[in-house]
Parts: C-alpha cells; structure tokens; sequence
C-alpha cells in the first residue's frame, strides 16, 4: 500500500517535500481528497516556492470549497 510505505518514510525524515507531495497524490487518487489536501497544505509550509505543490493544492481547495457540501 504506497500510502502507507510514504507514511513511514515520513516518520523518518518529516522534512521531505517530495514524500509529503507524494503521499498527497496516493491520496487523491484513491478519493481519499481531505487527506490529500492536509498534505499538500505541509508541501505548501515546506516549500512555499514550489510551483508543483500549488497546481495540485488549489484544485483540492477549490474542491472542498465549492463542491463538497
């Protein structure tokens, strides 16, 4: 299970954007959107400059804002 492999990768090294991004992506595609979204959120904090992490947050914002209910 990839979210799980990156979970733990995280636990040893918690300052890795490209796991956190990663991690992200394994769970927007299995639906799984609010997760995704916090992690992309960590990305945004650890890497503010990097525009990879802005494409994929702000269509789980703007799914959270405007089409879960």
């Amino acid at each position: 299970y990839t979210v799980v492999a990156y979970a733990s990768s995280l636990y040893s090294v918690p300052q890795d954007h490209l796991l956190w991004s990663n991690r992200s992506h394994a769970y927007s595609s299995l639906d799984r959107n609010k997760e995704a979204l916090e992690d992309a959120e960590v990305v945004l904090k650890l890497r503010p400059d990097w525009p990879k992490v802005q494409a994929h947050l702000f269509p789980l914002q703007f799914y959270f804002k405007y089409i879960k209910v």
